[in-house]
């Protein structure tokens, strides 16, 4: 009796095999996540087998998986982030810096082949009337009008939230990320300059008199005025009772 020739699948439909088999296609099934990848790492649909897995590959599957991961627990993630992780890997994987270098090349395919973008993850936006600027641009040249540049400055604060991570992420398309906590630790700073672009000394202000990152320094000694107060300013108007 001549021999049957067994018939070897595609990658496309093996994969339509795996959608409809329900678990009765054990051969496919073992090899199902290795499948589904390289039909969705554009491998040709009319392929009949899988090429070996390079260093480098190897390195992109382990970066998915880290990403989707710290993604699932809050945390913002950057380009530069990624390119950092993703020599780590190759360093595990024993791959040379010559063979690999996570390039923007490599971090702009990466972001393309799992539809990553850049994404705000909270925050609140707000904006000025933009009737009330108008009314000011007509009103500040005769007010002005009697200075000289160097006399007339615009002065303003700014809290400085020095722990708390980036409001943007990478994140997949269409997903939704819920980032943690951010931390509230704040300085208050205040910025002040002429027309003529001088810039006055910084104030800032802290809750502790000497923090122990000063310990080793004269506070006099630094490039801003540094104040105190323990209920860390929320109001730029309290400045006058710092002491």
């Amino acid at each position: 009796m001549e021999k049957r020739k067994r018939k070897e699948l595609t990658l496309q439909e093996k994969v339509k095999l795996i959608g409809e088999s329900n678990g009765k296609v054990q051969t496919i099934l073992k090899r199902k996540a290795e499948i589904m990848e390289g039909f969705e790492n554009n491998a040709g649909n009319d392929r009949k087998r899988l090429c070996k897995r390079s260093p480098v590959e190897e390195v992109n599957i382990l970066m998915w998986e880290w990403f989707q991961n710290v993604i699932k627990q809050g945390v913002r993630v950057s380009g530069p982030m990624l390119q950092e992780k993703a020599l780590i890997y190759a360093k595990e994987l024993g791959i040379s810096e010559d063979d690999f270098k996570a390039s923007k090349g490599w971090l702009n395919r990466f972001r393309d082949r799992h539809n990553i973008s850049f994404q705000t993850g909270c925050g609140e936006s707000g904006s000025v009337s933009s009737e009330t600027i108008e009314q000011w641009k007509s009103k500040l040249p005769d007010i002005v009008k009697d200075y000289d540049k160097r006399d007339i400055y615009n002065m303003d604060e700014t809290g400085l939230y020095f722990r708390a991570l980036s409001d943007k992420t990478l994140c997949v398309r269409g997903d939704e990320f819920k980032g943690g906590k951010r931390s509230k630790d704040r300085l208050t700073v205040m910025l002040c300059t002429n027309m003529n672009g001088d810039f006055e000394k910084p104030l800032v202000i802290g809750k502790a008199r000497v923090p122990r990152c000063f310990r080793n320094l004269q506070v006099s000694d630094l490039p801003v005025t540094w104040k105190w107060n323990k209920k860390s300013l929320d109001d730029f108007r309290n400045i006058h009772r710092v002491n």
